[in-house]
């Protein structure tokens, strides 16, 4: 008997034991990410706290932001003004229009950008010979920003340019008209200044003062000889433009045509 009793306290301990791992099981706070409430203690594990992501890992996920594009797309311009005639002692009224297309954004190193351009020239009321002129003109450039800068640009251009001329008599009214067309290339360079490009209501970058020097050679003329232009043009605005612009021959004057001088104002969207 001393044995069996033996026995029987060793399978009371194996028991006692087993149920006490059981209830530790049972008793062991479990968490599924947030608090959680265990069996029967009572007691709350609070959620670990997750971690802050690196600034590494923040710089990673976002990218710097690209410069904003800055275009200049569709400026129309419509200009009036006065055209001094070569020969001729008085001023012509005159009147057009030009559109202008340039791709550039505030880290540009080269801008392209192409312009084309219409202009009435009406004759003078007080000559006996009264004389039309229609000059239509297409030019393309290659701007380049030193530096990236976009303040400031420097570039070549070159364009294709028609003149037509109507000549009739004042007198008699029913004079005949005679017509005729020259064409040619203007081939020169520029230089363009602007203020620091500002945001406009329609989401794009535009500077709101900017300034061309620019010089060309006009190859259509009544003479052999080339004659050499210099001009400015000065715009401020930038969803809408008030320009003005001056532009003169500085050849001998007796071969520069249509015109010596050309002085005019401008309206318009962004040039």
């Amino acid at each position: 008997m001393p044995r069996s009793s033996g026995m029987g306290w060793a399978a009371f301990a194996v028991a006692v034991l087993v149920s006490g791992s059981a209830f530790a099981e049972e008793s062991k706070p479990k968490s599924s990410g947030g608090p959680t409430w265990t069996s029967g203690l009572g007691l709350v594990e609070l959620s670990p706290k997750p971690e802050e992501p690196k600034a590494e890992d923040k710089a990673a996920a976002s990218p710097p932001a690209l410069p904003p594009t800055s275009v200049s797309a569709f400026g129309l311009r419509a200009f009036g003004g006065v055209d001094k005639i070569a020969g001729n002692e008085g001023l012509s009224p005159t009147f057009g229009g030009s559109l202008r297309f340039e791709v550039r954004h505030l880290r540009s190193l080269f801008a392209p950008w192409v312009e084309g351009s219409f202009s009435l020239t009406l004759p003078d009321s007080d000559k006996q010979l009264l004389t039309t002129f229609y000059d239509v003109a297409l030019r393309g450039g290659l701007d380049v920003h030193p530096a990236r800068i976009s303040n400031i640009a420097i570039g070549p251009f070159i364009g294709y340019r028609q003149i037509h001329t109507a000549t009739q008599m004042k007198s008699p009214e029913d004079a005949p008209t005679a017509s005729s067309m020259l064409q040619g290339a203007d081939v020169g360079g520029q230089i363009h200044l602007r203020t620091n490009d500002k945001r406009t209501d329609a989401g794009v970058e535009r500077a709101e003062f900017d300034a061309i020097a620019y010089t060309f050679i006009q190859t259509a003329s009544l003479t052999d000889t080339n004659n050499v232009f210099l001009g400015a043009l000065v715009g401020y605005g930038s969803a809408f433009r008030v320009s003005s612009n001056i532009e003169g021959c500085v050849s001998d004057s007796a071969t520069c045509f249509p015109r010596q001088l050309r002085m005019s104002l401008g309206l318009g969207g962004m040039w």
